[in-house]
């Protein structure tokens, strides 16, 4: 039978911690989540050194030309940060240097993914469509460099954007009103830039080459070699002088000279081609060929 509750016994209570108990406990709780915090940050210290020497390696690798090289020390520095963007971006410039296309193409898209607002990854994506014949998604990624682009006063991505209208044949009025934006722009700094002045007229003479309009074309065209051709060769002279220049670094810059000459000319002769000069347009196209013109590199 049940006790009634009256009769039953108090049940005892456990003993209270002292205060000295309860701080020990709280100090064992903070050493142990101290020393987890330093441990975790050790290992990721130790990740970023791990990451950051083997990039060291992987640019002295480039400077020397030896890309596969430097691709292996790049891969070895993202397995250790697999999140750095920045590593992306020099691997997906190797990969592309190397005519690995889908692997560029695929650090590119990475990128974008992670940082949709990352300009500059949008131009080495769009570079690396026109080197497919994809110029329409050029178009489009050329587009999204200019909405994201972090300086509104840059002609820069103006030019882009016109330039990669004229690659595609598509909306070429309205790259002709972008490009002649970037030469207002451009025409503004004093002094001008006569590279970047060159680089622009070349876009508008290939819009209008584009348009028909050969004779303005061709106009744009002389006055940009006007421009381009004395500054040419007095930055080939100084390349040649600069002894502290890693080699690879002073062929590079000298390869994207003699690049630019020959999409100049390139569209001279293909404009000539236009105008029924035949013989002169050979010439030029020849010329352009031994500088080392390819189309397969993006540019028509």
């Amino acid at each position: 039978m049940a006790q009634p509750i009256d009769h039953l016994e108090p049940q005892p209570q456990p003993p209270m911690p002292s205060e000295r108990s309860r701080r020990a406990s709280l100090f064992r709780r903070v050493f142990w989540t101290l020393l987890v915090v330093a441990v975790a940050m050790a290992a990721l210290a130790h990740r970023k050194i791990a990451a950051g020497f083997n990039m060291g390696l992987a640019l002295r690798a480039y400077e020397q030309g030896e890309l596969a090289r430097a691709l292996h020390y790049v891969d070895a520095a993202l397995r250790w940060t697999p999140a750095r963007l920045g590593y992306y971006l020099f691997r997906a410039r190797l990969r592309a240097e190397n005519d690995d296309l889908q692997g560029a193409l695929a650090d590119y898209t990475r990128i974008i993914q992670r940082s949709p607002r990352f300009a500059r990854a949008y131009l080495g994506r769009m570079l690396i469509y026109q080197r497919m014949g994809r110029y329409h998604q050029a178009v489009a990624d050329a587009e999204q460099a200019l909405k994201h682009w972090p300086r509104s006063d840059d002609p820069q991505p103006w030019n882009t954007l016109a330039y990669a209208r004229a690659l595609a044949n598509e909306n070429v009025a309205q790259g002709l009103k972008e490009v002649e934006r970037a030469l207002q722009m451009a025409q503004q700094k004093k002094p001008p830039d006569p590279l970047q002045l060159s680089a622009y007229l070349d876009t508008r003479a290939f819009l209008l080459y584009r348009l028909q309009r050969y004779e303005e074309a061709l106009a744009d065209l002389d006055r940009a070699l006007r421009l381009f051709n004395p500054w040419y060769e007095s930055f080939r002279q100084a390349l040649h002088k600069r002894k502290d220049l890693p080699e690879q670094a002073r062929n590079s810059l000298l390869q994207e000279l003699d690049h630019h000459l020959a999409v100049l000319l390139h569209h001279r002769g293909l404009i000539l081609q236009a105008l029924g000069h035949k013989q002169e347009a050979e010439t030029h196209l020849e010329r352009a060929r031994r500088l080392g013109y390819d189309p397969r590199k993006g540019v028509q």
